[in-house]
């Protein structure tokens, strides 16, 4: 109790000198305030990010007190969040004239290191700064740890971490911290290890079960991935991103139903969510209920009209429906929203192809691979399409074209293989044959769906016999 009321008087305390403070300046009057109290004033304008304010008290406060490094100190501080660091560095080389056994010059020195980039630099700088610091020095290697993570030099941030005492067995936030540095340096293994030690000690920690599933789904380990969303919902059910996240895969794994559940759950919290519902509409399209996916499309429209998703979410529903005026339409309208989107190109061109448009079927497709030469299913449709149309040696080109992008696509190979079967050119279908059945034999079924001809010659058998795997002993 005497603690709180000790805090309180404080607080109060502080806001009387901000008031005075503010109101000196509102007045344009003079006034006097200690060192102390200057740092209280330009604590409050750093920590409510009025930059500008704070280096306006500095000055003011410099002006008072001229030979004070802790007005200097604050002032180099401020220059480095505002983005002048050259500058807050030579005021840090003058007050190192004068105090140079300040820890907290270097660590400011360190982190101007880190943001010009000089890293090893600032190593020295921090491990100067550690040696004149004669208090606890957890505070301080935190303060370290985080310059090196707003740099990306995580493995550093790592190695002070871990000369907090007892970071392995007792100190939580620096568990989480360790877990956070190996996530972003992409050592997934070791980053689990941490928030699994970590939990060790907050077991109702939702962020940390939130973290771990993040990762144990980068691993494929999609059960032990929900279980970990399960747990920071039922310490927070008004957490909302884990059931976003459990939806996500559940419908990446082609279980449509349980995903609409959990992204409904998930609308229960996020209220009025265009994404979600756009999800949502995407997954009763995959269960092939069209007129439940055209219902929440529609709603994540009325949400944003500027989700693109929504637009062609409606559009691919309407071509599916055999609806292909008004599918164009949505279609086009999606791209005007993200004209970089190969997939709705190449789903234009499809639904032009449908209808007999040749040219624009074409244009579409052409789209479609030049925002994105490596989908082999752009390259076959196009192909499909000229043979279609009875452009066979412009559909050989084309798959000779993808070639570049996709050397050894096995879809590709078996494509051109039946191409220049048609073309009666069986050595070169024979060379495409043996390379898709190369890149993947069972595809040779599908082969012979739309190229029967081919089963009948004693080439490709003997190819098909060659390459045959080993039956299972």
């Amino acid at each position: 109790m005497d603690e709180d009321r000790n805090q309180n008087s404080e607080y109060e305390f502080n806001d009387e000198i901000i008031q005075r403070y503010e109101d000196s300046i509102r007045k344009n009057k003079k006034c006097y305030f200690d060192v102390s109290e200057f740092e209280s004033i330009i604590n409050h304008y750093i920590n409510t990010n009025k930059f500008n304010s704070a280096l306006e008290a500095t000055n003011l406060a410099y002006k008072q007190h001229p030979t004070s490094t802790e007005i200097q100190l604050k002032k180099a501080q401020i220059l480095i969040d505002k983005g002048q660091a050259i500058e807050s560095l030579k005021i840090l080389k003058h007050i190192e004239k004068i105090e140079s056994s300040n820890f907290e010059i270097f660590l400011l020195k360190g982190i101007i290191s880190n943001i010009l980039g000089n890293f090893n630099d600032a190593i020295v700088q921090f491990n100067r700064s550690l040696s004149l610091s004669n208090d606890d020095k957890y505070d301080l290697i935190c303060a370290i740890a985080s310059s090196f993570e707003q740099v990306g030099q995580y493995k550093t941030a790592i190695s002070f971490l871990s000369k907090i005492n007892g970071f392995k067995n007792e100190n939580s936030d620096i568990l989480f911290e360790v877990a956070y540095c190996y996530e972003k340096n992409d050592e997934i293994d070791k980053s689990i290890y941490y928030y699994k030690k970590f939990l060790d000690f907050q077991p109702f920690s939702e962020n940390g079960w939130f973290n771990l599933g993040i990762l144990l789904n980068k691993q494929d380990k999609l059960e032990e991935a929900n279980e970990a969303y399960d747990f920071a919902i039922a310490i927070n059910e008004k957490f909302s991103l884990p059931y976003f996240n459990k939806a996500n895969i559940f419908a990446n794994a082609g279980k449509y139903k349980e995903a609409i559940e959990v992204y409904t759950e998930y609308l229960l919290v996020e209220q009025n969510n265009s994404l979600a519902n756009c999800y949502i509409g995407e997954c009763y399209e995959r269960l092939e209920q069209y007129d439940s996916a055209l219902e929440y499309y529609k709603i994540a429209l009325e949400l944003d009209k500027n989700n693109p998703d929504a637009w062609f979410g409606i559009g691919i529903t309407k071509m599916y429906k055999e609806e292909y005026t008004e599918s164009i339409d949505y279609v086009k309208k999606a791209i005007e929203i993200d004209d970089n989107n190969s997939e709705y190109w190449y789903i234009l061109g499809n639904i032009y192809s449908n209808i007999g448009s040749f040219d624009e079927t074409i244009s579409a497709y052409k789209k479609a691979i030049e925002l994105n030469s490596d989908e082999a299913e752009f390259w076959v449709s196009y192909s499909i399409f000229m043979f279609e149309n009875n452009k066979l040696q412009d559909a050989i080109n084309i798959l000779n074209d993808s070639l570049k992008s996709l050397p050894d696509n096995a879809e590709i190979c078996y494509r051109l293989a039946g191409f220049f079967l048609e073309d009666k050119n069986e050595e070169e279908a024979l060379k495409f044959f043996e390379k898709g059945i190369m890149a993947d034999y069972d595809r040779n079924k599908a082969f012979f769906k739309y190229c029967p001809q081919a089963k009948k010659l004693e080439s490709f058998k003997n190819i098909l016999k060659q390459y045959k795997p080993p039956k299972n002993k």
